[in-house]
């Protein structure tokens, strides 16, 4: 199911939206459309809409829950965010 047709199921308009995700209905119209999510994006997307999400890694013989890609700052360790055209920059943790 995409997005779109998901938020339309609840009887949820984009601009209803946007507000609960603090941004324009532009920007949820966007995140609609885009044919890769981060995993955040898509998680505050599906929280807004009231549900929860799950990320599940099917392999042969077994399914396995994948519970820190969905944690608060689970991407951050050992990055900083980049601003105004700045580069990325990855820091060595001392061992």
């Amino acid at each position: 199911m995409e997005l779109a047709e998901l938020r339309e199921a609840l009887a949820i308009r984009q601009a209803d939206l946007a507000q609960m995700l603090k941004t324009t209905q532009a920007a949820v119209s966007r995140l609609e459309r885009r044919g890769n999510l981060t995993i955040g994006s898509l998680k505050g997307y599906i929280e807004a809409l009231g549900g929860r999400l799950e990320l599940n890694a099917v392999l042969p013989g077994h399914t396995v829950k994948i519970a820190y890609a969905l944690k608060e700052n689970a991407g951050r360790v050992g990055r900083t965010a980049s601003f105004k055209g700045e580069r990325a920059r990855t820091t060595r943790r001392k061992r």
